[in-house]
């Protein structure tokens, strides 16, 4: 798309670049843009997992969805095998 300046635009104004760089975000795309966090367990919204009364954490597990970039504490969605191919509920 060309952008013309107005007859009477002001020339001091730098125009707007008419050429589109793919690595460029428009402002339109920004208010559709989904943020995922990677520092919260995406089961319990939380840094740290919540207490259970069976489980003593020391070290807290973390388990990445294999078709997401979301994170979860082992504790929060129940997986014994961390080795295992993990699929979130957000992407079932």
């Amino acid at each position: 798309m060309d952008v013309i300046a107005a007859p009477d635009a002001d020339p001091s104004v730098a125009s707007p670049a008419t050429g589109h760089d793919d690595d460029d975000v428009e402002p339109d795309d920004l208010d559709d843009a989904v943020i995922i966090r990677d520092d919260i367990c995406h089961a319990c919204d939380s840094v740290n997992p919540p207490a259970c009364k069976n489980i003593k954490v020391h070290l807290i597990d973390w388990l990445q969805c294999d078709k997401c970039p979301r994170w979860y504490h082992v504790v929060c969605v129940g997986v014994r095998n961390t080795g295992a191919e993990y699929t979130c509920d957000m992407c079932m």
